[in-house]
């Protein structure tokens, strides 16, 4: 196990804490332009990352921005908070505005540096139109928390890749 948090990473990588930020923020935008986060696989693989199927206290870097982004980012056709429904524990029901598909979102802190924020297909609607997801899948920062185990789901890559595997088409 391993410890590393967004502090700790390489300088090169942290300077480009920015640019990853912003090209997801990018992703998105284009998700809606072509219809909703929604229809595209590798989005819904990069949201359902949970801690909680491996042992440790991480979360995915990629996976909490694109969370953060789609949920609370205020993108019109988003998901509709105003309908989310409480369905036990920490977890809750929200609908997305464009296709009426429903996911589970649960978000929790472990410590101040640790926040894991999950996004479950519970009910899909409308048709994919991005590429189907890989069995390993880029990531630029990946896995940072207290006790990051090692885990063979994740393929370290450049920014530019992780980008254009979350924008290809089917």
């Amino acid at each position: 196990m391993e410890f590393l948090l967004e502090a700790n990473l390489p300088d090169w990588k942290a300077s480009q804490l920015d640019a990853l930020d912003q090209g997801l923020k990018q992703v998105i935008q284009f998700y809606y332009r072509k219809s909703c986060p929604c229809q595209f696989p590798r989005f819904r693989q990069f949201v359902a990352i949970d801690m909680y199927n491996f042992s440790g206290s991480f979360y995915c870097y990629e996976s909490n921005i694109l969370n953060m982004l789609t949920v609370l980012g205020g993108f019109e056709g988003g998901f509709d908070l105003h309908q989310m429904k409480k369905v036990g524990g920490d977890q809750f029901l929200v609908p997305c505005k464009t296709c009426k598909s429903t996911f589970i979102t649960e978000a929790e802190e472990f410590g101040h540096a640790v926040k894991r924020r999950v996004l479950k297909l519970e009910e899909k609607k409308g048709i994919d139109i991005g590429a189907d997801m890989e069995a390993k899948f880029p990531v630029f920062i990946g896995p940072l928390g207290y006790e990051v185990p090692e885990l063979d789901i994740f393929e370290e890559r450049g920014l530019e890749e992780v980008l254009a595997y979350l924008l290809e088409l089917a």
